[in-house]
């Protein structure tokens, strides 16, 4: 979240364009799931706080994904998910605390829950998982059992890839710099170097990945810069917990600094997204050149691999469906490094939330895990599904049919790379 301290601005008219965006809506035929409905229940509280049990208003209020859709239809230009943001911060509980352990202390416990998985089916607590009704705790372990899925076999490989300033050209980044030229920006980026923001989820689930994106920046010849990054902060943002995504912010941005502000590449369009969300914040920089330097140095790191070929085996999958993450904005780069490179292999699916939902798998699992069975509903007779957020790639493990096998578009790259 961007803007904590709320600002009294248009108010929601209750127009319902919302409502044909919201996947909780759509999943559970809740209408006071919707964003309306939270923005209704919030004006009430500030307007008649005695009026309301304001705890059990603000939970009620606080049962969001966070997929920020309905920000994209919102008439009035509200941002329905700052404002249950700001209801979570003012009513914590234990839900908030256990996030902000779960989020800070990933280091430890996502390694532990990841070792914990591969026993799962030699526990009574699959059982949990598995029953028709499996219950809150029975979805908080289904959470869990995608991370032992088998891996995924790789089916691409590099075939050629072109020199350094040629990939920095051709990926069009930081084209924003009047002076100098594309080849003078170019060169800039490639003295500066390149900084890799693996994210949470590839730093402490899925090294694979990161060995996978160091792999291809080496073989492009791109010198990659050591940063020890923090969370991106959005998901902490997202549960209410403000300073704890400020300091966050703050330490990536200095560790930008001192990596001499050169690109930042990452591999998730949730990371992606919450990066950029830094430039809402003018107040993190030093300066409005500070600002404009950081939104043109953030990209995926797809948009990297415009000009590099890929090879697909003979074996490679007829069908690999491809679930476009919703904190994708504008251009989808990974989307497009996947069709040029399966032809008609790629496959779109329907545009649906996975059902992954961060604080809200505390809160209402059941929930969540009705928008993730909408998802899965796609998947029937896909044998693949690829994606480029890594939360997205972990909720579709653990809920797709074992038929389909899924997983983040690095999973497909063989290693070792030339």
């Amino acid at each position: 979240m961007s803007r904590h301290k709320e600002e009294r601005g248009p108010e929601c008219i209750l127009c319902g364009k919302c409502l044909s965006v919201c996947p909780l809506v759509a999943a559970t035929g809740r209408e006071e799931l919707a964003p309306r409905s939270k923005a209704l229940l919030a004006s009430m509280l500030r307007q008649r706080p005695d009026a309301l049990n304001g705890v059990a208003a603000a939970r009620l209020a606080s049962l969001c994904l966070g997929c920020e859709r309905c920000a994209e239809v919102c008439a009035q230009g509200l941002r329905p998910a700052e404002t249950v943001a700001r209801l979570r911060a003012e009513h914590p509980g234990w839900r908030e605390w256990l996030w902000k352990q779960w989020i800070q202390r990933a280091e430890t416990l996502w390694p532990l829950a990841r070792r914990t998985a591969g026993s799962l089916d030699r526990s009574p607590l699959r059982l949990l998982a598995q029953k028709p009704e499996p219950g809150r705790l029975g979805l908080m372990v289904k959470s869990l059992c995608g991370l032992d899925r088998s891996p995924m076999r790789a089916y691409l490989s590099l075939r050629d890839v072109p020199e350094p300033q040629d990939v920095m050209v051709r990926s069009g980044l930081d084209m924003a710099v009047p002076e100098g030229g594309p080849t003078a920006v170019a060169a800039d980026a490639l003295t500066s170097g390149v900084l890799l923001f693996s994210g949470c989820a590839g730093r402490h689930l899925r090294p694979e990945w990161d060995d996978t994106a160091r792999a291809l920046l080496a073989a492009m010849g791109l010198q990659r810069i050591h940063a020890d990054f923090a969370c991106c902060g959005s998901t902490l943002g997202t549960a209410g917990l403000f300073a704890e995504q400020r300091a966050a912010r703050e330490r990536n941005l200095e560790i930008w600094r001192a990596g001499g502000r050169g690109l930042v590449l990452t591999y998730c369009a949730s990371c992606l997204h919450g990066l950029r969300a830094y430039a809402d914040e003018p107040e993190l920089f030093h300066g409005p050149a500070e600002v404009a330097l950081w939104r043109r140095r953030v990209a995926p790191l797809s948009r990297l691999l415009k000009s590099v070929r890929f090879m697909v085996s003979d074996d490679a999958p007829q069908s690999v469906g491809y679930h476009r993450p919703c904190h994708t904005r504008g251009t989808d780069h990974d989307a497009a490094l996947l069709r040029a490179v399966l032809g008609g292999r790629f496959r779109a699916l329907p545009d649906r939330c996975c059902g992954f939902g961060g604080p809200l798998r505390l809160a209402d699992p059941e929930s969540a895990d009705k928008v993730a069975r909408q998802r899965v509903l796609d998947l029937d007779g896909l044998p693949q599904v690829l994606t480029g957020c890594t939360a997205c790639a972990l909720q579709l493990a653990a809920s797709a049919p074992k038929t389909t096998i899924t997983g983040h578009w690095l999973d497909s790259i063989s290693q070792p790379l030339p």
